[in-house]
């Protein structure tokens, strides 16, 4: 096979939509944060105004404008960090509350978030040829969401969300997307129909029966289905066979971290590796 047989096409995207956590505020707490981002924002021009000054002929630390603007500036500091923590508080209680409740109110994703500019490109997939999406379609099927509130991506992760009457399930976050603090969501009526494929016929349920897995790498295999890939045509998987790992000892100078102090040293030592790991 020839090196340019095997590269991935990546002219093939589908566009879907990248949304914050603000994107499912309700009411009360939406008010909350567009009153924050006012007084931020006062903050803000106040700042500006000070450095025109220091920047001019007013640096005078007796000039009276200059002294106002800093007394100011303190005071909505003071302000902003206290309505900061009001907001935080009342999102805290309110997810704690909703969790705890025998009658869950699940979030929904509100309309303003559903504009162009939030919309993202993806390459082509096994998952979207999965769910059918054709190159260009803007679809609805999933949704990445950003975190930037720790309390409403837990709820969305425990709850899911709605969006046109459809529900939506935490679907998975790939190594990179955990870094960058990035969630991918599907609708469950696709994770229900699809769950077999995605999961090559496995269950939580089963896997939980099993012994469990560590939960970064479960994320990693089902994120692999949302890489960009070219679909294999002639492939015939009656001729693929499946070989064992093997694992060796290696010497070699290694940065050793105590798993215990997590100290670190630097020392040549043997260790042991996985020859065909992620091959």
């Amino acid at each position: 096979m020839d090196k340019g047989d095997i590269n991935i096409s990546l002219d093939r995207q589908i566009h879907i939509y990248s949304v914050d956590t603000g994107s499912f505020y309700t009411n009360k707490e939406n008010k909350l944060h567009w009153k924050i981002h006012k007084l931020r924002k006062e903050k803000t021009d106040i700042g500006n105004k000070i450095k025109q000054l220091e920047k001019g002929l007013c640096q005078n630390e007796n000039d009276l404008e200059y002294n106002n603007l800093i007394e100011i500036r303190s005071h909505k500091t003071k302000t902003i960090n206290k309505i900061k923590d009001k907001l935080l508080n009342k999102l805290a209680k309110s997810v704690k509350y909703n969790n705890i409740s025998s009658n869950k109110k699940v979030r929904q994703l509100s309309e303003n978030a559903i504009i162009d500019k939030n919309i993202i490109s993806v390459f082509e997939s096994s998952l979207t040829r999965m769910l059918g999406l054709k190159d260009n379609d803007l679809s609805t099927d999933i949704f990445v969401i950003k975190v930037f509130y720790f309390d409403i991506i837990q709820d969305l992760i425990l709850n899911g969300f709605v969006y046109q009457g459809e529900r939506y399930r935490y679907f998975t976050s790939s190594a990179g997307q955990i870094r960058t603090k990035k969630t991918v969501f599907i609708k469950e009526s696709l994770w229900n129909k699809y769950e077999k494929v995605l999961m090559c016929g496995l269950t939580m349920d089963e896997i939980n029966r099993r012994g469990g897995i560590n939960v970064n790498k479960y994320l990693a295999y089902l994120a692999l289905s949302n890489s960009a890939t070219d679909l294999w045509e002639d492939f015939d998987i009656n001729k693929c066979i499946v070989v064992n790992d093997f694992e060796t000892m290696v010497n070699g100078t290694v940065d050793f971290i105590d798993d215990t102090t997590y100290e670190i040293i630097r020392k040549k030592m043997d260790i042991p590796i996985e020859h065909t790991d992620g091959c």
